[in-house]
Protein backbone atom coordinates (compact mmCIF):
# COMPACT_ATOMS: atom_id res chain seq x y z
CA UNK A 1 0.00 0.00 0.00
CA UNK A 2 2.76 2.40 -0.70
CA UNK A 3 4.06 2.14 3.06
CA UNK A 4 6.97 0.46 4.35
CA UNK A 5 6.15 -2.77 5.85
CA UNK A 6 9.37 -5.08 6.93
CA UNK A 7 13.24 -5.47 5.97
CA UNK A 8 14.49 -8.35 3.59
CA UNK A 9 16.09 -10.70 6.21
CA UNK A 10 16.37 -13.56 3.60
CA UNK A 11 19.34 -15.06 1.29
CA UNK A 12 20.35 -13.07 -1.65
CA UNK A 13 19.62 -15.92 -3.89
CA UNK A 14 16.33 -15.85 -6.24
CA UNK A 15 14.44 -18.94 -4.82
CA UNK A 16 14.68 -16.36 -1.27
CA UNK A 17 13.63 -13.15 -3.11
CA UNK A 18 10.38 -15.52 -5.01
CA UNK A 19 9.17 -16.95 -2.23
CA UNK A 20 9.47 -13.63 -0.10
CA UNK A 21 7.87 -11.69 -2.68
CA UNK A 22 5.31 -14.44 -3.31
CA UNK A 23 4.27 -14.01 0.82
CA UNK A 24 6.14 -10.81 2.18
CA UNK A 25 4.19 -11.43 5.39
CA UNK A 26 4.49 -14.98 5.75
CA UNK A 27 7.17 -16.79 7.55
CA UNK A 28 10.57 -17.71 6.35
CA UNK A 29 9.71 -21.14 4.10
CA UNK A 30 11.99 -24.09 6.13
CA UNK A 31 14.06 -25.28 3.45
CA UNK A 32 15.52 -21.47 4.08
CA UNK A 33 16.12 -21.94 7.41
CA UNK A 34 19.69 -22.60 8.52
CA UNK A 35 19.55 -25.27 10.61
CA UNK A 36 17.81 -26.92 8.28
CA UNK A 37 19.92 -28.10 6.03
CA UNK A 38 20.34 -31.59 6.70
CA UNK A 39 17.00 -31.83 6.33
CA UNK A 40 15.86 -33.04 2.30
CA UNK A 41 13.60 -30.92 1.61
CA UNK A 42 11.19 -32.13 -1.25
CA UNK A 43 9.35 -29.59 -3.43
CA UNK A 44 7.10 -32.25 -5.57
CA UNK A 45 6.28 -35.61 -6.49
CA UNK A 46 9.34 -36.22 -9.03
CA UNK A 47 11.36 -35.38 -5.79
CA UNK A 48 10.03 -37.51 -3.59
CA UNK A 49 10.47 -40.37 -6.09
CA UNK A 50 14.17 -39.48 -6.52
CA UNK A 51 14.85 -39.38 -2.76
CA UNK A 52 12.51 -43.44 -2.23
CA UNK A 53 15.54 -45.03 -5.21
CA UNK A 54 18.08 -44.03 -2.65
CA UNK A 55 19.54 -46.92 -0.32
CA UNK A 56 19.10 -45.30 2.95
CA UNK A 57 15.70 -45.57 5.06
CA UNK A 58 13.75 -42.54 5.05
CA UNK A 59 11.75 -40.29 7.00
CA UNK A 60 9.21 -38.03 5.69
CA UNK A 61 7.31 -35.18 7.53
CA UNK A 62 4.29 -34.08 5.42
CA UNK A 63 3.67 -30.47 6.75
CA UNK A 64 1.56 -27.28 6.07
CA UNK A 65 3.56 -23.84 6.85
CA UNK A 66 0.57 -22.41 8.97
CA UNK A 67 0.60 -25.61 11.38
CA UNK A 68 1.48 -24.59 15.12
CA UNK A 69 2.41 -28.49 15.77
CA UNK A 70 4.81 -28.43 12.27
CA UNK A 71 6.64 -25.84 13.30
CA UNK A 72 7.42 -26.89 17.36
CA UNK A 73 8.48 -30.17 15.55
CA UNK A 74 10.84 -28.56 12.74
CA UNK A 75 13.46 -27.57 14.74
CA UNK A 76 13.67 -30.78 16.65
CA UNK A 77 13.48 -32.61 13.39
CA UNK A 78 16.36 -30.70 11.88
CA UNK A 79 18.68 -31.73 14.95
CA UNK A 80 17.55 -35.37 14.73
CA UNK A 81 18.67 -35.05 10.94
CA UNK A 82 21.84 -33.77 11.51
CA UNK A 83 22.75 -36.76 13.58
CA UNK A 84 21.86 -39.11 11.76
CA UNK A 85 23.22 -38.15 8.38
CA UNK A 86 24.69 -40.48 6.33
CA UNK A 87 22.47 -43.72 8.10
CA UNK A 88 18.72 -42.32 7.50
CA UNK A 89 17.34 -39.96 5.78
CA UNK A 90 15.20 -37.14 6.98
CA UNK A 91 12.77 -34.94 4.59
CA UNK A 92 10.60 -32.48 4.49
CA UNK A 93 7.48 -31.75 2.12
CA UNK A 94 5.05 -29.11 2.24
CA UNK A 95 1.57 -30.94 0.99
CA UNK A 96 -0.19 -27.67 1.53
CA UNK A 97 1.06 -26.55 -1.81
CA UNK A 98 -1.77 -27.41 -5.11
CA UNK A 99 0.58 -29.36 -6.81
CA UNK A 100 0.90 -31.78 -4.38
CA UNK A 101 -2.58 -32.01 -3.12
CA UNK A 102 -1.93 -36.08 -4.92
CA UNK A 103 0.57 -36.93 -2.57
CA UNK A 104 -2.19 -36.39 0.51
CA UNK A 105 -4.28 -37.97 -1.34
CA UNK A 106 -1.98 -41.02 -1.75
CA UNK A 107 -1.03 -41.47 1.40
CA UNK A 108 -4.25 -40.21 3.13
CA UNK A 109 -2.76 -37.50 4.70
CA UNK A 110 -5.38 -35.91 7.05
CA UNK A 111 -3.54 -34.00 9.42
CA UNK A 112 -0.47 -32.62 10.47
CA UNK A 113 2.54 -33.03 10.76
CA UNK A 114 2.59 -36.76 9.24
CA UNK A 115 5.34 -38.69 9.54
CA UNK A 116 5.72 -41.77 7.20
CA UNK A 117 8.66 -44.23 7.51
CA UNK A 118 9.78 -45.77 4.32
CA UNK A 119 11.99 -48.95 3.33
CA UNK A 120 13.75 -49.62 -0.31
CA UNK A 121 11.37 -47.34 -1.65
CA UNK A 122 8.33 -48.43 0.13
CA UNK A 123 6.07 -47.07 2.80
CA UNK A 124 6.31 -49.13 5.24
CA UNK A 125 4.23 -47.42 8.23
CA UNK A 126 3.80 -44.32 10.24
CA UNK A 127 5.66 -42.69 12.79
CA UNK A 128 4.61 -43.10 16.29
CA UNK A 129 7.09 -41.89 18.61
CA UNK A 130 8.12 -39.16 20.57
CA UNK A 131 8.39 -35.40 19.52
CA UNK A 132 12.17 -34.76 21.44
CA UNK A 133 15.56 -35.40 19.50
CA UNK A 134 16.24 -38.68 21.36
CA UNK A 135 12.43 -40.00 20.66
CA UNK A 136 13.02 -39.52 17.00
CA UNK A 137 16.52 -41.31 16.73
CA UNK A 138 16.14 -44.33 18.77
CA UNK A 139 12.44 -44.69 16.76
CA UNK A 140 14.98 -45.24 13.96
CA UNK A 141 17.01 -47.96 15.44
CA UNK A 142 13.94 -49.95 15.85
CA UNK A 143 10.85 -48.61 13.77
CA UNK A 144 7.81 -50.43 14.73
CA UNK A 145 4.15 -50.03 13.24
CA UNK A 146 1.62 -48.20 15.31
CA UNK A 147 0.08 -50.25 18.34
CA UNK A 148 -2.99 -51.00 18.34
CA UNK A 149 -5.28 -49.31 20.59
CA UNK A 150 -5.88 -50.98 24.03
CA UNK A 151 -9.35 -51.37 25.17
CA UNK A 152 -9.12 -48.46 27.64
CA UNK A 153 -7.85 -46.10 25.02
CA UNK A 154 -10.98 -46.97 22.96
CA UNK A 155 -13.72 -46.39 25.84
CA UNK A 156 -11.88 -43.79 27.46
CA UNK A 157 -14.31 -40.69 26.77
CA UNK A 158 -12.15 -38.24 23.96
CA UNK A 159 -14.66 -34.99 25.63
CA UNK A 160 -14.18 -35.48 29.07
CA UNK A 161 -17.69 -34.50 30.76
CA UNK A 162 -15.61 -32.78 34.19
CA UNK A 163 -14.56 -30.23 31.40
CA UNK A 164 -17.77 -27.55 31.59
CA UNK A 165 -16.30 -26.20 28.00
CA UNK A 166 -17.05 -29.56 26.39
CA UNK A 167 -20.94 -28.85 27.29
CA UNK A 168 -20.61 -26.77 23.98
CA UNK A 169 -19.99 -29.05 21.44
CA UNK A 170 -22.99 -31.50 20.81
CA UNK A 171 -21.69 -35.24 20.53
CA UNK A 172 -23.44 -37.47 18.03
CA UNK A 173 -23.91 -40.76 16.59
CA UNK A 174 -25.70 -43.62 14.03
CA UNK A 175 -28.71 -42.85 15.98
CA UNK A 176 -28.69 -38.95 16.42
CA UNK A 177 -27.21 -38.09 13.44
CA UNK A 178 -29.92 -37.09 10.71
CA UNK A 179 -32.70 -36.54 13.17
CA UNK A 180 -30.16 -33.69 14.46
CA UNK A 181 -29.26 -32.29 11.44
CA UNK A 182 -32.55 -32.06 9.93
CA UNK A 183 -33.72 -29.89 13.49
CA UNK A 184 -30.99 -27.82 13.23
CA UNK A 185 -31.03 -27.16 9.31
CA UNK A 186 -31.34 -23.06 10.06
CA UNK A 187 -27.94 -23.37 11.54
CA UNK A 188 -24.46 -23.83 10.11
CA UNK A 189 -23.01 -27.12 11.44
CA UNK A 190 -19.14 -28.42 11.93
CA UNK A 191 -18.80 -31.77 12.04
CA UNK A 192 -15.50 -33.79 13.66
CA UNK A 193 -15.26 -37.24 12.59
CA UNK A 194 -12.20 -38.58 15.11
CA UNK A 195 -11.07 -41.54 16.81
CA UNK A 196 -10.18 -41.79 20.76
CA UNK A 197 -6.47 -42.86 19.73
CA UNK A 198 -6.11 -40.01 17.20
CA UNK A 199 -2.66 -38.01 17.57
CA UNK A 200 -4.03 -35.13 15.33
CA UNK A 201 -7.29 -35.43 17.00
CA UNK A 202 -6.27 -34.61 20.36
CA UNK A 203 -4.23 -32.02 18.96
CA UNK A 204 -7.12 -30.18 17.42
CA UNK A 205 -9.43 -30.81 20.59
CA UNK A 206 -8.39 -27.49 21.97
CA UNK A 207 -8.89 -25.29 19.33
CA UNK A 208 -12.50 -26.96 18.81
CA UNK A 209 -13.52 -26.38 22.21
CA UNK A 210 -11.92 -23.16 22.04
CA UNK A 211 -14.08 -22.36 19.12
CA UNK A 212 -17.52 -23.69 20.31
CA UNK A 213 -16.94 -21.02 23.51
CA UNK A 214 -16.65 -18.50 21.30
CA UNK A 215 -19.05 -18.73 19.16
CA UNK A 216 -21.78 -19.17 22.21
CA UNK A 217 -19.94 -15.77 23.69
CA UNK A 218 -20.77 -14.38 20.50
CA UNK A 219 -24.60 -15.76 20.59
CA UNK A 220 -23.88 -17.35 17.27
CA UNK A 221 -26.44 -19.90 16.08
CA UNK A 222 -23.31 -22.01 14.57
CA UNK A 223 -23.31 -25.61 16.39
CA UNK A 224 -19.92 -27.42 16.59
CA UNK A 225 -20.60 -31.42 16.64
CA UNK A 226 -17.86 -34.76 17.10
CA UNK A 227 -18.41 -37.79 16.15
CA UNK A 228 -16.52 -41.09 17.25
CA UNK A 229 -15.92 -42.46 14.07
CA UNK A 230 -14.93 -45.91 15.88
CA UNK A 231 -18.63 -46.12 17.17
CA UNK A 232 -20.46 -44.63 14.16
CA UNK A 233 -19.36 -46.97 11.32
CA UNK A 234 -22.51 -46.31 9.49
CA UNK A 235 -21.88 -42.52 9.29
CA UNK A 236 -17.93 -43.34 8.50
CA UNK A 237 -19.18 -45.42 5.36
CA UNK A 238 -21.96 -42.70 3.96
CA UNK A 239 -19.63 -39.40 4.54
CA UNK A 240 -16.49 -41.76 3.27
CA UNK A 241 -14.00 -40.91 6.60
CA UNK A 242 -10.78 -42.32 5.19
CA UNK A 243 -8.47 -40.50 8.01
CA UNK A 244 -8.94 -38.61 11.59
CA UNK A 245 -9.78 -35.45 11.83
CA UNK A 246 -12.32 -35.16 9.12
CA UNK A 247 -14.04 -31.81 9.13
CA UNK A 248 -17.18 -31.05 7.63
CA UNK A 249 -19.65 -28.51 7.22
CA UNK A 250 -23.70 -28.70 7.02
CA UNK A 251 -25.90 -26.18 5.89
CA UNK A 252 -29.36 -25.81 4.89
CA UNK A 253 -29.70 -29.32 6.68
CA UNK A 254 -27.35 -30.83 3.71
CA UNK A 255 -23.68 -31.92 3.68
CA UNK A 256 -21.88 -28.47 1.94
CA UNK A 257 -17.96 -29.04 1.94
CA UNK A 258 -14.85 -30.14 4.17
CA UNK A 259 -13.07 -27.74 6.16
CA UNK A 260 -9.40 -28.29 6.58
CA UNK A 261 -8.82 -25.32 9.21
CA UNK A 262 -7.11 -25.80 12.37
CA UNK A 263 -7.46 -23.18 14.40
CA UNK A 264 -10.11 -21.86 16.63
CA UNK A 265 -10.40 -18.63 14.80
CA UNK A 266 -10.45 -19.77 11.25
CA UNK A 267 -13.44 -22.58 12.08
CA UNK A 268 -15.50 -19.32 13.78
CA UNK A 269 -14.78 -17.25 10.84
CA UNK A 270 -15.95 -20.14 8.58
CA UNK A 271 -18.70 -20.93 10.44
CA UNK A 272 -19.92 -17.35 10.74
CA UNK A 273 -19.85 -17.03 6.78
CA UNK A 274 -19.92 -20.61 5.40
CA UNK A 275 -18.88 -20.28 1.72
CA UNK A 276 -17.03 -23.40 0.14
CA UNK A 277 -13.67 -21.94 -0.83
CA UNK A 278 -12.89 -21.85 -4.01
CA UNK A 279 -10.88 -24.75 -5.89
CA UNK A 280 -7.40 -23.51 -6.67
CA UNK A 281 -6.69 -22.75 -9.99
CA UNK A 282 -4.91 -25.53 -11.59
CA UNK A 283 -0.96 -25.26 -12.63
CA UNK A 284 -1.10 -24.33 -16.23
CA UNK A 285 0.86 -27.78 -17.41
CA UNK A 286 -2.44 -29.58 -15.83
CA UNK A 287 -4.35 -27.43 -18.25
CA UNK A 288 -6.30 -29.25 -21.15
CA UNK A 289 -5.07 -26.66 -24.04
CA UNK A 290 -2.88 -26.73 -27.22
CA UNK A 291 0.04 -25.10 -25.47
CA UNK A 292 2.50 -28.24 -24.98
CA UNK A 293 4.36 -27.99 -22.00
CA UNK A 294 8.10 -28.80 -21.85
CA UNK A 295 10.50 -29.87 -19.11
CA UNK A 296 14.15 -30.49 -18.50
CA UNK A 297 13.05 -34.38 -19.36
CA UNK A 298 10.83 -33.75 -23.08
CA UNK A 299 12.28 -30.26 -24.43
CA UNK A 300 15.00 -31.82 -26.52
CA UNK A 301 13.33 -34.58 -28.26
CA UNK A 302 10.07 -32.68 -28.45
CA UNK A 303 11.70 -29.77 -30.18
CA UNK A 304 14.00 -31.21 -31.94
CA UNK A 305 10.68 -32.77 -34.50
CA UNK A 306 9.43 -28.98 -35.05
CA UNK A 307 10.00 -27.03 -37.92
CA UNK A 308 8.30 -23.58 -36.09
CA UNK A 309 8.36 -23.28 -31.95
CA UNK A 310 7.23 -20.52 -30.28
CA UNK A 311 8.09 -20.84 -26.56
CA UNK A 312 7.48 -18.82 -23.68
CA UNK A 313 9.94 -18.91 -20.64
CA UNK A 314 7.09 -17.84 -17.60
CA UNK A 315 7.14 -18.10 -14.07
CA UNK A 316 3.77 -18.62 -12.14
CA UNK A 317 3.95 -15.61 -9.91
CA UNK A 318 4.86 -13.69 -12.79
CA UNK A 319 1.59 -10.88 -13.28
CA UNK A 320 2.89 -10.17 -17.16
CA UNK A 321 2.95 -13.95 -17.50
CA UNK A 322 -0.67 -14.35 -16.18
CA UNK A 323 -1.95 -11.90 -18.89
CA UNK A 324 -0.31 -13.49 -21.39
CA UNK A 325 -1.28 -17.08 -21.07
CA UNK A 326 -5.18 -16.57 -22.48
CA UNK A 327 -3.49 -14.87 -25.39
CA UNK A 328 -0.87 -17.15 -26.05
CA UNK A 329 -2.88 -20.63 -25.66
CA UNK A 330 -5.42 -18.76 -27.70
CA UNK A 331 -3.05 -18.26 -30.73
CA UNK A 332 -1.75 -22.21 -30.34
CA UNK A 333 -5.44 -23.19 -30.41
CA UNK A 334 -5.17 -21.88 -34.52
CA UNK A 335 -2.52 -23.63 -35.25
CA UNK A 336 -4.46 -27.40 -33.64
CA UNK A 337 -4.16 -28.87 -37.10
CA UNK A 338 -0.62 -27.86 -38.57
CA UNK A 339 1.58 -30.10 -37.36
CA UNK A 340 4.65 -28.43 -38.43
CA UNK A 341 4.07 -25.71 -35.72
CA UNK A 342 3.98 -25.53 -31.93
CA UNK A 343 3.53 -23.54 -29.30
CA UNK A 344 4.84 -24.63 -25.67
CA UNK A 345 5.85 -23.13 -22.45
CA UNK A 346 8.71 -23.76 -19.61
CA UNK A 347 7.79 -22.69 -16.18
CA UNK A 348 11.24 -21.55 -15.65
CA UNK A 349 10.63 -22.60 -11.66
CA UNK A 350 10.50 -25.87 -12.37
CA UNK A 351 13.06 -26.09 -15.25
CA UNK A 352 15.94 -23.96 -14.10
CA UNK A 353 18.56 -25.13 -16.24
CA UNK A 354 16.89 -25.10 -19.61
CA UNK A 355 16.08 -21.06 -18.92
CA UNK A 356 19.52 -20.70 -18.10
CA UNK A 357 20.91 -22.47 -20.98
CA UNK A 358 19.10 -19.91 -23.15
CA UNK A 359 19.86 -16.65 -20.65
CA UNK A 360 16.17 -16.55 -19.80
CA UNK A 361 16.31 -13.12 -17.40
CA UNK A 362 12.91 -11.92 -17.20
CA UNK A 363 9.77 -13.41 -17.99
CA UNK A 364 7.87 -13.70 -20.04
CA UNK A 365 10.63 -14.01 -22.37
CA UNK A 366 9.60 -15.51 -25.65
CA UNK A 367 11.59 -17.36 -28.01
CA UNK A 368 11.24 -18.83 -31.97
CA UNK A 369 13.15 -22.06 -32.54
CA UNK A 370 12.87 -24.28 -35.47
CA UNK A 371 13.99 -27.93 -35.42
CA UNK A 372 15.29 -27.80 -32.12
CA UNK A 373 17.68 -24.84 -32.39
CA UNK A 374 17.09 -21.34 -31.24
CA UNK A 375 16.48 -18.89 -33.98
CA UNK A 376 14.86 -15.56 -32.50
CA UNK A 377 13.59 -13.56 -29.73
CA UNK A 378 10.01 -12.78 -30.20
CA UNK A 379 9.83 -8.91 -30.17
CA UNK A 380 6.30 -8.46 -31.40
CA UNK A 381 3.23 -7.38 -28.88
CA UNK A 382 1.92 -10.17 -26.72
CA UNK A 383 -1.42 -10.53 -28.22
CA UNK A 384 -2.93 -13.49 -29.81
CA UNK A 385 -3.25 -11.57 -33.31
CA UNK A 386 0.37 -11.04 -33.11
CA UNK A 387 1.44 -14.41 -32.32
CA UNK A 388 -0.49 -15.66 -34.41
CA UNK A 389 1.04 -13.12 -37.78
CA UNK A 390 3.91 -14.19 -36.32
CA UNK A 391 3.67 -18.12 -36.53
CA UNK A 392 1.99 -17.81 -39.49
CA UNK A 393 5.05 -17.17 -41.55
CA UNK A 394 8.15 -16.22 -39.05
CA UNK A 395 10.82 -15.52 -41.89
CA UNK A 396 8.92 -12.84 -43.09
CA UNK A 397 7.94 -10.93 -39.59
CA UNK A 398 11.79 -11.73 -38.58
CA UNK A 399 12.74 -9.85 -42.02
CA UNK A 400 10.53 -7.05 -40.70
CA UNK A 401 12.45 -3.58 -40.21
CA UNK A 402 12.07 -2.90 -36.43
CA UNK A 403 10.90 0.46 -35.40
CA UNK A 404 12.85 2.66 -34.02
CA UNK A 405 11.33 3.30 -30.38
CA UNK A 406 11.16 7.42 -30.26
CA UNK A 407 13.65 8.56 -27.01
CA UNK A 408 13.56 11.48 -24.62
CA UNK A 409 15.95 13.94 -24.98
CA UNK A 410 18.41 13.18 -21.92
CA UNK A 411 18.37 16.90 -21.21
CA UNK A 412 14.97 16.70 -21.05
CA UNK A 413 14.55 13.98 -18.69
CA UNK A 414 17.26 15.47 -16.23
CA UNK A 415 16.58 19.35 -15.88
CA UNK A 416 13.19 18.62 -13.78
CA UNK A 417 15.73 16.48 -11.53
CA UNK A 418 17.46 18.87 -9.04
CA UNK A 419 19.86 21.59 -9.44
CA UNK A 420 22.99 20.16 -10.04
CA UNK A 421 21.83 18.51 -13.23
CA UNK A 422 24.21 20.40 -15.32
CA UNK A 423 27.13 18.35 -13.73
CA UNK A 424 25.54 14.82 -14.96
CA UNK A 425 27.86 13.55 -17.89
CA UNK A 426 25.38 12.93 -20.92
CA UNK A 427 26.97 9.98 -22.07
CA UNK A 428 26.43 8.35 -25.64
CA UNK A 429 28.22 5.64 -27.29
CA UNK A 430 30.43 8.11 -29.64
CA UNK A 431 31.74 9.74 -26.26
CA UNK A 432 31.56 7.21 -23.73
CA UNK A 433 34.86 5.30 -23.84
CA UNK A 434 37.09 8.73 -23.78
CA UNK A 435 35.05 10.41 -20.89
CA UNK A 436 35.27 6.98 -19.07
CA UNK A 437 38.77 7.17 -19.93
CA UNK A 438 39.82 10.14 -18.98
CA UNK A 439 38.10 10.40 -15.55
CA UNK A 440 39.75 9.04 -12.31
CA UNK A 441 36.31 7.32 -11.08
CA UNK A 442 33.22 7.54 -12.19
CA UNK A 443 29.79 6.30 -11.46
CA UNK A 444 27.46 5.55 -14.53
CA UNK A 445 23.80 5.37 -13.77
CA UNK A 446 21.58 3.27 -16.56
CA UNK A 447 18.67 4.24 -16.95
CA UNK A 448 15.20 4.38 -19.26
CA UNK A 449 13.10 7.69 -19.89
CA UNK A 450 9.83 5.51 -18.99
CA UNK A 451 11.51 3.74 -15.66
CA UNK A 452 9.87 4.89 -12.80
CA UNK A 453 12.87 4.09 -10.28
CA UNK A 454 14.93 5.95 -12.61
CA UNK A 455 12.93 9.07 -12.01
CA UNK A 456 12.70 8.40 -8.52
CA UNK A 457 16.66 8.64 -8.04
CA UNK A 458 17.26 11.46 -10.23
CA UNK A 459 17.71 13.88 -7.53
CA UNK A 460 19.89 12.35 -5.27
CA UNK A 461 22.35 11.81 -8.39
CA UNK A 462 21.66 14.39 -9.31
CA UNK A 463 22.88 16.41 -6.04
CA UNK A 464 25.79 14.08 -5.58
CA UNK A 465 27.11 15.32 -9.18
CA UNK A 466 27.08 18.56 -7.82
CA UNK A 467 29.00 17.95 -5.11
CA UNK A 468 31.33 15.80 -6.47
CA UNK A 469 32.17 18.99 -9.33
CA UNK A 470 32.65 21.24 -6.64
CA UNK A 471 35.86 18.75 -4.85
CA UNK A 472 37.19 16.21 -7.67
CA UNK A 473 37.04 17.70 -11.01
CA UNK A 474 38.77 14.47 -12.14
CA UNK A 475 35.61 11.95 -10.68
CA UNK A 476 32.31 11.87 -12.58
CA UNK A 477 28.99 10.58 -12.77
CA UNK A 478 27.16 10.40 -15.75
CA UNK A 479 24.10 8.43 -17.05
CA UNK A 480 23.07 6.61 -19.97
CA UNK A 481 19.90 7.00 -21.76
CA UNK A 482 19.90 2.70 -22.89
CA UNK A 483 16.65 2.75 -25.38
CA UNK A 484 19.03 5.49 -27.16
CA UNK A 485 22.17 3.95 -26.93
CA UNK A 486 21.04 -0.18 -27.05
CA UNK A 487 25.22 -0.79 -27.38
CA UNK A 488 25.72 0.45 -24.52
CA UNK A 489 23.40 -1.37 -22.63
CA UNK A 490 24.33 -4.50 -24.74
CA UNK A 491 28.19 -4.13 -23.72
CA UNK A 492 27.32 -3.51 -20.41
CA UNK A 493 24.70 -6.18 -20.12
CA UNK A 494 22.38 -4.32 -18.72
CA UNK A 495 19.10 -5.76 -17.75
CA UNK A 496 17.12 -3.87 -15.42
CA UNK A 497 16.73 0.06 -14.57
CA UNK A 498 18.23 1.58 -13.06
CA UNK A 499 21.43 0.18 -12.92
CA UNK A 500 24.58 1.88 -11.05
CA UNK A 501 28.02 0.86 -12.42
CA UNK A 502 31.54 1.90 -11.03
CA UNK A 503 34.56 2.02 -13.32
CA UNK A 504 38.35 3.55 -11.81
CA UNK A 505 41.86 3.61 -13.91
CA UNK A 506 42.56 1.81 -10.96
CA UNK A 507 39.93 -0.75 -9.97
CA UNK A 508 40.05 -1.55 -6.31
CA UNK A 509 36.28 -2.75 -5.72
CA UNK A 510 36.67 -5.79 -8.24
CA UNK A 511 38.37 -7.56 -10.84
CA UNK A 512 36.02 -5.97 -13.60
CA UNK A 513 35.73 -2.54 -14.41
CA UNK A 514 31.89 -2.30 -13.83
CA UNK A 515 29.77 -4.60 -11.48
CA UNK A 516 26.34 -4.62 -10.78
CA UNK A 517 24.88 -2.76 -7.95
CA UNK A 518 23.38 -5.24 -5.55
CA UNK A 519 22.42 -3.10 -2.62
CA UNK A 520 20.41 -0.06 -2.89
CA UNK A 521 20.78 2.79 -4.88
CA UNK A 522 21.10 5.57 -1.72
CA UNK A 523 23.29 3.59 0.34
CA UNK A 524 25.67 3.29 -2.83
CA UNK A 525 25.35 6.76 -3.11
CA UNK A 526 26.99 6.74 0.38
CA UNK A 527 29.56 4.35 0.21
CA UNK A 528 30.36 6.04 -3.23
CA UNK A 529 31.78 9.23 -1.10
CA UNK A 530 33.11 7.32 1.28
CA UNK A 531 35.22 5.77 -0.80
CA UNK A 532 36.54 9.59 -2.08
CA UNK A 533 38.02 9.31 1.49
CA UNK A 534 38.93 5.72 2.11
CA UNK A 535 39.77 4.26 -1.33
CA UNK A 536 40.18 0.83 0.18
CA UNK A 537 36.33 0.16 1.01
CA UNK A 538 34.58 -3.20 -0.72
CA UNK A 539 30.89 -2.64 -1.68
CA UNK A 540 29.73 -3.34 1.60
CA UNK A 541 31.76 -0.35 3.28
CA UNK A 542 34.52 -3.07 4.76
CA UNK A 543 38.41 -2.87 3.83
CA UNK A 544 39.89 -4.47 1.03
CA UNK A 545 43.08 -5.62 3.77
CA UNK A 546 40.37 -8.02 5.79
CA UNK A 547 38.41 -9.32 2.82
CA UNK A 548 38.45 -10.59 -0.48
CA UNK A 549 35.09 -10.00 -2.10
CA UNK A 550 34.81 -12.54 -5.25
CA UNK A 551 31.95 -11.10 -7.89
CA UNK A 552 29.26 -12.88 -8.34
CA UNK A 553 25.47 -12.60 -8.48
CA UNK A 554 23.02 -13.58 -6.26
CA UNK A 555 21.63 -16.64 -8.11
CA UNK A 556 21.97 -19.55 -10.45
CA UNK A 557 21.68 -18.42 -14.05
CA UNK A 558 21.12 -15.38 -15.18
CA UNK A 559 23.39 -12.77 -16.95
CA UNK A 560 26.90 -11.45 -17.76
CA UNK A 561 29.40 -14.15 -17.11
CA UNK A 562 26.96 -16.51 -15.78
CA UNK A 563 26.08 -15.23 -12.31
CA UNK A 564 27.41 -16.23 -8.95
CA UNK A 565 25.59 -19.66 -6.19
CA UNK A 566 25.02 -16.81 -3.29
CA UNK A 567 25.74 -17.07 0.32
CA UNK A 568 28.86 -16.23 1.95
CA UNK A 569 31.05 -13.85 -0.53
CA UNK A 570 33.64 -12.30 2.33
CA UNK A 571 36.14 -14.18 2.59
CA UNK A 572 39.73 -14.19 4.45
CA UNK A 573 42.66 -12.78 1.65
CA UNK A 574 44.40 -15.89 1.93
CA UNK A 575 41.40 -18.27 1.05
CA UNK A 576 41.50 -20.37 -2.01
CA UNK A 577 39.08 -18.93 -4.47
CA UNK A 578 35.93 -21.27 -5.13
CA UNK A 579 36.21 -19.87 -8.52
CA UNK A 580 36.57 -17.43 -10.78
CA UNK A 581 33.70 -15.86 -12.39
CA UNK A 582 34.03 -14.46 -16.02
CA UNK A 583 31.51 -11.62 -15.81
CA UNK A 584 29.23 -9.73 -13.31
CA UNK A 585 26.28 -12.35 -12.91
CA UNK A 586 23.05 -11.92 -12.30
CA UNK A 587 20.14 -12.82 -10.28
CA UNK A 588 19.40 -16.09 -11.42
CA UNK A 589 16.19 -16.16 -11.34
CA UNK A 590 14.63 -13.67 -13.74
CA UNK A 591 12.34 -10.65 -13.22
CA UNK A 592 8.72 -9.71 -14.70
CA UNK A 593 9.25 -7.64 -17.97
CA UNK A 594 7.22 -4.86 -18.96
Amino acid sequence: DGEFHKVYDRALVAKSMINFMLDPKGEMPWEEEELAHDVVHLNNHKDLERVLKKPLPLLVMFYAPWCGHCKRLKPIYAEAATDVRGQYQLAGMNVDKTGNYGIRKLFNITGFPTIIYFEKGEKKFHYTGGHTKDDIINWLKDPQPPKEPTAEELTQEFFPTDNDNSSYIVHLDDVTFDAFIAENAQSPILTMFYAPWCGHCKNLKPELIKASVDLHDQESNAIIAAIDATKSPKLTKQYKIEGFPTMKIFKDGKFAFDIHERTAEKLVQVLKDPKEPPPPEPEWSEQETDVVHLNEENYKTILKKKKSALIMFYAPWCGHCKKAKPLFTSAAAKFTDNPKVMFSAVDCTKSQSICKEYEVQGYPTIKYFSFGKFIAEYESDRTEEAFVEFMTNPEEQMNKPKPTPPTANPIDFWKDAAPGYEHVHMLESSIFDSIIGASRKALVMFYAPWCGHCKDSKPAFASAAAQIASTHQDIILGAVDVPAHRDLGNKYSIKGFPTCSVREQRPIWTPSGFYYLIMSFFNFITLFFRSLVDPTLTKHGRNMESTNYRTGGTGGGGGGGGGGRGGRFDRPPDARPRRRMGGFGGTGGGKEKT
